[in-house]
């Protein structure tokens, strides 16, 4: 019969700073947007949980995109100058593997586990 020892959950946390609107010139609080605020509070209470090892990384503000909805207008002919609502902000995790990777061979090397299993989504 095998048993759970232990279960790690890897995410990155909510990037905090500023970032200004493309076209607005707006100010926007990153860590007070809605899926940031979300997001804290998930992980605040996953990692008190019995039996999770809450593992995060850093996300990271990397600028803005235009939305995949304007781009789909572009290509169908619809040309238009881009409006405040047509961009995204775009983010980058970084840290999330290494840490996986560290804690896989930190269990095996010790030979805390006989198996792991990994699970991933995108």
């Amino acid at each position: 019969m095998e048993e759970v020892w232990r279960i790690f959950y890897y995410d990155s946390d909510s990037s905090g700073g500023r970032a200004w609107h493309p076209v607005t010139k707006k100010v926007i609080e990153l860590s007070d947007l809605p899926p940031a605020r979300a997001r804290a509070r998930f992980l605040s209470e996953l990692g008190q949980r019995d039996l999770i090892a809450l593992r995060c990384g850093q996300t990271r503000f990397r600028g803005w995109r235009l939305s995949e909805q304007y781009l789909s207008q572009l290509t169908h002919g619809q040309l238009r100058r881009p409006e405040a609502e047509d961009y995204e902000l775009r983010f980058e995790q970084k840290g999330v593997d290494m840490r996986i990777g560290i804690d896989v061979a930190t269990l095996a090397l010790n030979h805390h586990v006989d198996r792991i299993v990994v699970v991933a989504s995108k």
